[in-house]
Parts: structure tokens; C-alpha cells; sequence
């Protein structure tokens, strides 16, 4: 069994990796902007690095250095859209199905591998895990992909990876690592059960040597990561904020009290209900470890933390598992029948979709957008604009203002030391011309109210309300959402100018 991909398969990817994103990315030409809050932190960040100012020190963000020079080079191409983010979104979603269709070709050898890969990326894409785009989850699909195949083709009996591929996985590891390091746990659990399998086999000294070129690929991307921050002189910033304030500020320990007792419980019970399933499964037995291992180490991170919970797209990684699941259909003939249940499915994926919906609606006008207008039709400096107390939804990409604070926009998940005291300084200071927040500020704070809007915020209770399902207080909640038309739905966004 070959395990190359067909040049017809590889063409035809390429451009079905095309139309997804340009449907479903909210980073495509189809749409104004991406309004996505932490999508539009990570180019302002990127945007401005060009111009001298740098992530940790001078601006503020949790993610990592590389995610933010990433940004920048896409800044540099496009400073004023997603455009670059976009031709790189195409690019991981083509790695993500290519890979996808190689692993499922060592369970499969039959024609229906090919519309199966097509219909786990669309419904990847288009469910609400995938979001706005331009997340790192995304980034890391392609990543992922390709390890689980070597890996697997370690555990199916084959030799262990070589030392060049060894390098690439290498590297894929080090670019998650600098980019959002909680993801790694996915290789926790891998390495385990390669390793297991590999003392079974008599084989350590043959998969150490794979380990070493490994932690050589890691090197390559982590010695100029260091050394740019090293060069620039944020290397103790970026080492406090990227690993001391997301461990202990952001979404430590202490969040855990507060949430409730289906938040607590639940999702946990749903990675044990699926783990059984794994090991239950009629897989080989050292695939099923390898997949219960891995799995196990990716859902850990999900399942400790309290933010993932409301954040769905932090599970979009779980989709790096969806191509085993040819093993349940892989006695599947490629058939008029089938196809027609693969269309249907595609298309009901298509119409859940909220971003397509929105923009085929015509609801899809993101408020920044006319905020932005007001701004760039004045003549105001480039620190004249002050982002107080909300989040940034595109005003700095939009126009040729810079962060007027380090804290240009808040966390609002945990308290980050400096954040609202230099926000409220500077509304105090009165230097921002104009303001941007949720809030209304009071007469006495030296501003007038120039504009107001109710901004739609993405709301999966209103789109797929089937998805709430997990939550054992779903029928309360649902009614509430739909009732109540809670502030989490639509935000009032306003725009003050100073008097």
C-alpha cells in the first residue's frame, strides 16, 4: 500500500483548501473584516513591530513571540486587511487534508478516503470550533497532522520516523511551542506510547536517535526565536509574560473555584465517555494505546482549565483525530448512495455555519468598521485613540493609529497587573482624542458621545444550539439566551471624542 497522494488529489485540495476558507474565514476577501477580538490583538501587535515597538515590553499579549512575528510579516504584505493571513490559512488547511488523507490510507485503501477527507475538512471548518479563523489552533492542524501520520506509521509496524523527518517533526514542535505551548500536550501523550511501543519492540536505541534529530528541529525554530528576543531586549518580558502570567494570572488554578459544578464536571466526563470508546474500539491494540495516549494528553490541557469551557475554539485540535474515524467506514463503497449522504451532510454543515450565514444575510457590518470611518475622515495623531476597557476589534488594523498603552486592550479573564490603572491614566490624561469602550463614560471624564451601536457578538447558543447539549443545565440556558437577549450577544459599542 502506497501512501504517496495522486497529483489529481493533491491539485484538488489545494483548491477545495481555497473555497473552504474563503467561505468560512472571516480573514477571506469575502469578508470586511475578521472581528474576531484576539485575532485583531495579534496583528496590531504584528502591524506595529514594523514599526519599532515590540510584544511584551511595549505592548501587551499572552500568546507567543513567533505567533506575533508571524503577524508581522503578514502586516508587511497587508497592513490594512487579513490578506496574507488568509494565503496562509489556505496553505495549513492543505497540509491538514494532505496528511489527513495519508493517515487514513494506512486503514484504507479504497476510493472512499478521498470524499471522506473532503468532508472532515468542510465539517471542520464550517462547525463553530473553527471560529472566526486566524486562531493558533488552526495554524497547528497541519502541524499535528503530520505527526500523527509518522507516528502512527511507527505503531502500524513500520520503521521509525528517518532522521530528516524527524527534523520537520522537530521543527512543527517548536513552532507550537513559541506560538501557544499548551498544545503540546498532544506530544506528551504520543511520546509515551512511541516510546512504550519501541521497548516492546527492542527498538529505543533506533527511535532515540529519531528523538535527538527531533529536539534538533526544535532548536532551529527556538535559537532565533530566543535570539530575536535576545536582540531586541524583550527576552525576561516575553519569558515572564509568555510563561508566568498564563500559568498564574491568566487561567491558573484559582479559576477553577469558580466555575460551576457542570462546568467542573462534565466536559471531563465527556473525554472519559470518549476515551472508553478508543480503548473499547476494534483497532489494533497498539494503535488503540497510541490514539487513547495522545488523545488523552491533548484533551488533559482542555479539560483543566476553565476557559476552554466558553471558548470552544481551543477543541478545534481535536480534529487532528477525526481521519481515524475512516476505520468505522472504511467497508464503504464509493457510491452514488454515499456521496449523496456525504453532500447532505456537507451542505447542512455549510447552512450552520455563522460567519457564511451572516455574510449571505447581509448582517455581517462589524460596528469598528463605521468607528474606523469617523476616525480616519479626522485628522487625529497617531496615539489618539484609547481602547478602554473592551477589546480590540480592528481599529488599529483599520487605521494608521498606534496602542495609545502598553494594555491597549483588556484581558478580561484575569486580572494582568497594570491594565486597568494605565487604561484609566490615560482616559484621566485626557490625551486620546477619541475613545473607544462597552462603558459609558460620565460627563465629568471630559468626553462626548459621538457614536453607538450594538455590535453582534458570535453566540453559539443562537446558532448551534445542538451543541450546548454538554451542558446539563442546556434547557435553562437555551431559553434564557433566546428569551433574554444577554449582553454576551450584543454589546453596545460606542465611540467618545474629547470635548
Amino acid at each position: 500500500m502506497t501512501n504517496k497522494v495522486p497529483f489529481h488529489a493533491s491539485l484538488f485540495f489545494s483548491l477545495f483548501s481555497a473555497v473552504l476558507v474563503m467561505l468560512f474565514s472571516t480573514c477571506s476577501p469575502l469578508y470586511p473584516i475578521n472581528p474576531w477580538e484576539d485575532a485583531n490583538v495579534f496583528m496590531t501587535i504584528g502591524k506595529n513591530m514594523l514599526h519599532g515597538m515590540m510584544p511584551y515590553r511595549d505592548l501587551f499579549d499572552l500568546k507567543g513571540l513567533l505567533l506575533f512575528i508571524l503577524h508581522e510579516w503578514a502586516a508587511f504584505f497587508s497592513p490594512h486587511s487579513f490578506l496574507a493571513i488568509y494565503v496562509l490559512q489556505i496553505l495549513c488547511w492543505f497540509g491538514f487534508m494532505t496528511y489527513s488523507y495519508k493517515t487514513m490510507r494506512l486503514f484504507c485503501d479504497t476510493g472512499i478516503v478521498f470524499p471522506f477527507t473532503c468532508l472532515i475538512a468542510l465539517l471542520t471548518i464550517a462547525s463553530d470550533f473553527y471560529y472566526y479563523g486566524d486562531s493558533v489552533e488552526e495554524f497547528c492542524l497541519p502541524i499535528l497532522s503530520h505527526s500523527m501520520y509518522h507516528f502512527l506509521l511507527f505503531v502500524r509496524g513500520r520503521k521509525a520516523p528517518s532522521w530528516e523527518t524527524g527534523i520537520i517533526i522537530g521543527i512543527g514542535i517548536g513552532i507550537i511551542l513559541w506560538m501557544k505551548y499548551s498544545i503540546l500536550t498532544f506530544y506528551f501523550g504520543a511520546l509515551l506510547a512511541v516510546l512504550y511501543l519501541a521497548w516492546r519492540r527492542a527498538e529505543l536505541p533506533v527511535v532515540g536517535r529519531t528523538v535527538m534529530w527531533v529536539v534538533f528541529g526544535i532548536l532551529i525554530v527556538t535559537v532565533p526565536v530566543l535570539g530575536y528576543a535576545l536582540y531586541h531586549g524583550i527576552l525576561a518580558d516575553f519569558m515572564d509574560v509568555y510563561f508566568y502570567s498564563n500559568i498564574f494570572r491568566y487561567h491558573g488554578l484559582e479559576t477553577r473555584g469558580q466555575m460551576s459544578w457542570q462546568e467542573k464536571t462534565f466536559p471531563i466526563i465527556g473525554y472519559v465517555i470518549m476515551l472508553g470508546l478508543i480503548w473499547c474500539s476494534k483497532a489494533r491494540k497498539d494503535v488503540r494505546l497510541f490514539v487513547f495516549l495522545s488523545f488523552a494528553g491533548t484533551a488533559s490541557i482542555l479539560a483543566f482549565f476553565k476557559i476552554p469551557v466558553r471558548n470552544i475554539y481551543y477543541y478545534l485540535v481535536l480534529a487532528v483525530f477525526l481521519p481515524l474515524l475512516i476505520y468505522y467506514v472504511r467497508r464503504w463503497r464509493v457510491s452514488g448512495k454515499n456521496l449523496a449522504v456525504f453532500a447532505a451532510v456537507g451542505v447542512a454543515a455549510t447552512l450552520l455555519n455563522y460567519n457564511l450565514m451572516s455574510l449571505v444575510q447581509r448582517s455581517f457590518s462589524p460596528k469598528i468598521m463605521d468607528i474606523a470611518e469617523i476616525i480616519n475622515k479626522s485628522s487625529c495623531g497617531e496615539r489618539d485613540v484609547l481602547l478602554y476597557r473592551t477589546g480590540d476589534r480592528g481599529i488599529f488594523l483599520l487605521t494608521d493609529c498606534v496602542p495609545a498603552v502598553k494594555h491597549f486592550f483588556s484581558v478580561g479573564v484575569a486580572y494582568i497587573p497594570g491594565e486597568e490603572e494605565m487604561q484609566d491614566a490615560y482616559l484621566a490624561s485626557r490625551k486620546a482624542r477619541f475613545v473607544i469602550t462597552t462603558d459609558v463614560l460620565p460627563e465629568a471624564s471630559g468626553y462626548r458621545l459621538v457614536y453607538e451601536n450594538r455590535d453582534d457578538q458570535k453566540c453559539v447558543l443562537i446558532v448551534h444550539p445542538l451543541l450546548y447539549l454538554w451542558r446539563l443545565d442546556y434547557p435553562h440556558s437555551l431559553l434564557q439566551h433566546f428569551m433574554e437577549e444577554p449582553e454576551s450577544v450584543h454589546t453596545c459599542l460606542r465611540l467618545y471624542e474629547r470635548a
